[in-house]
Order: C-alpha cells, then sequence, then structure tokens
C-alpha cells in the first residue's frame, strides 16, 4: 500500500514526540529558565539582519533579469515564501513566491525564473558547505553524519537538473506528456506563454553574470552571519562550541530541514542536533533547547513576518491566470 506524500511530514512530529517523551519536557524548560536575554536580543537582530540580506540577494537576482524592484518589495516577497515554504516538507511552497513577486515583474514564466535561480544560489552553497562539513566530520572525529557518495549524488542529482531546466528542447520533450495530460484547454495557451518567458528569462540571467555573481557573494555573507547567529544561541544557553564547529554544524541542520519527512525539521532537526552537540558533551536536554530557540528566533519571527505580509498581499496578488 503507497503511503501518501502528505503524511511523510508526520514521520518528523514522530520523532520529535518521542524526543520529548523521553527527555521530558520539564527538563528543557529547565535549560530555557537559564536563557540569557542580552545573547538572545543580539541573536534577534543577527537574524533580522539575515532576512534583510536575503531581500538583497533577491533584488539582486531580479536584476540579472532586466528587472528592478525596491528591497522592500524583495525582502516582501522572500518573507512570503519562506512562511509558504515553513508549512510545506522540502519549503517546495516557495515557489509561490513568484506569484507575489510578479505583482512588480509582471511576467509570471520570469518571476518563476527569479525564483529558480535564488533557490539555486542557495542549495549550490548548501551543497558545497555539506561536502566540507561531511570531510571535517570524516577526517577529524571519525564519524559519518552524511555519507560522502549520499552528498555526491546530491550534488550530481542538483548539476543534472540544472541542466535539464536549462535546456529547453530537453525540458520540452519531459514536459509535453504532462502539459497535454493534465493542463487543461483553457490553461494551455497561458501555459506555453510562461514556458517560453520563463526560457526567455534564463538567457538573459546568463547574459548578466556579474549580478549572479554578486547575489552568489551576499548569500555567502549571509551564512557568515548566521554562523554568528547559531553561536549567538549556544552562548545564551551557557553552551560551549567552538566557532569553527558551528560553521560545520549549520550546513548538516539545513540540510536535515529540507528532508521531506518532517515540516520546518521538526523531529528531524532536533535529533540531529543532540547527535552532533553530544561529541562536545552537551546533553540531550540542552541540545533539544538549543534546537527550540533555532525554530522560535530563527524560524518563527522570519514566519510571522511572512505570514502577515501574507494576508496583506494575498488580495492584491492577480489570480487571473488560474480562471
Amino acid at each position: 500500500m503507497k503511503i501518501k506524500k502528505r503524511y511523510f511530514g508526520l514521520i518528523g512530529i514522530a520523532i520529535f514526540a518521542f524526543i520529548l517523551y523521553n527527555l521530558g519536557i520539564g527538563k528543557i524548560l529547565q535549560v530555557l529558565s537559564g536563557i540569557n536575554l542580552v545573547f538572545i536580543a543580539a541573536a534577534l537582530l543577527l537574524g533580522l539582519s539575515t532576512i534583510l540580506l536575503k531581500g538583497l540577494k533577491y533584488k539582486i537576482v531580479v536584476k540579472a533579469h532586466n528587472k528592478n524592484i525596491s528591497l522592500l518589495d524583495s525582502t516582501k516577497y522572500f518573507t512570503i515564501g519562506f512562511f509558504l515554504g515553513l508549512v510545506t516538507p522540502g519549503r517546495i511552497g516557495e515557489i509561490a513566491r513568484a506569484l507575489y513577486a510578479n505583482q512588480k515583474i509582471n511576467s509570471l514564466g520570469k518571476s518563476i525564473s527569479t525564483v529558480v535561480f535564488d533557490r539555486a544560489i542557495d542549495l549550490a552553497i548548501l551543497i558545497a558547505m555539506g561536502f566540507i562539513a561531511a570531510l571535517f566530520f570524516s577526517l577529524s572525529l571519525q564519524i559519518e553524519v552524511i555519507p560522502a557518495w549520499l552528498l555526491a549524488l546530491i550534488a550530481v542529482c542538483f548539476c543534472m537538473l540544472l541542466f535539464l531546466i536549462s535546456r529547453k528542447n530537453i525540458a520540452r520533450v519531459f514536459l509535453k506528456p504532462v502539459f497535454q495530460a493534465i493542463v487543461p484547454d483553457k490553461f494551455k495557451q497561458k501555459a506555453k506563454t510562461g514556458f517560453d518567458e520563463f526560457y526567455h528569462s534564463i538567457s538573459e540571467a546568463k547574459e548578466n553574470r556579474k549580478w549572479l555573481a554578486t547575489a552568489v557573494g551576499v548569500s555567502i555573507i549571509t551564512w557568515i552571519v548566521t554562523v554568528f547567529t547559531i553561536s549567538l544561541y549556544l552562548t545564551s544557553l551557557n553552551l560551549s562550541v567552538p566557532l569553527h564547529f558551528v560553521f560545520l554544524l549549520l550546513p548538516i541542520l539545513t540540510l536535515v530541514d529540507l528532508l521531506p519527512i518532517s515540516f520546518s525539521g521538526l523531529g528531524t532537526r532536533e535529533a540531529a542536533s543532540i547527535f552532533l552537540l553530544s561529541f562536545y558533551g552537551i546533553g540531550a536536554a540542552e541540545a533539544v533547547a538549543f534546537s527550540v530557540l533555532v525554530f522560535a528566533i530563527g524560524y518563527v519571527v522570519c514566519a510571522a513576518i511572512g505570514f502577515a505580509m501574507f494576508v496583506r498581499e494575498s488580495a492584491k496578488v492577480d489570480l487571473g491566470m488560474l480562471r
């Protein structure tokens, strides 16, 4: 019997419930009660700065597509995408950001292209950071957190996917049966137009490599700021972890978050935190408390902003394309 994909997210919830049952909520609350609010305030400020940096990166990606949007709009659309991605396994909901960005870009195909490029930059850097982290854990600690072959497979699949997406004729061959089977006749002309706009936009972005390179640079800066933010979470709980280890911890936790077996990494992130932080003598309750902080401040704050923008902007989104 096949298990419906929407039930996969329940696996993470089950893991989280198991962890809470074994540790006891009281222990976790006791750890959180000793939190240093000064460090939390600093972490919150850095977290808000990363939201602006990610908005800036998306603005630059849009610029690479020969369109201009304000930093306020690009940040707003990023937070909306983050909120929608947070409530879907694997964050697939982020692609809906294109519908909102289309208010300023005025081309759905181009809007989708900007989101694809934005996410591709994030994933490429994440995979690279994941390789570095995996090598460190393997060579320095003699543990295989993520098998090298799995990361290599992810990298190969990612490169193949980018290649297929970037080749219009190949994509047309693969998508044509799907197009004929599931797209209603009244939508087909709009779908064809969007398809052509998407590939025209890809060509435009390829010609604006300096803007794409700038977006990559901003993304790397965002990673560095996030590392310091994560370090502040740990310090606020009086947990001593070297900064270089935090740099290696972050890509592992991010990869775990993307697994389509949980919502927002719930359960899987806690399990990974318990395992990885144990190498520095940090107990399970402390590790779970740290993971809760990551979620509550690093995720919920951004998602709350995104939800507010989602409610505000939904009435403005032109859904005529779906009629």
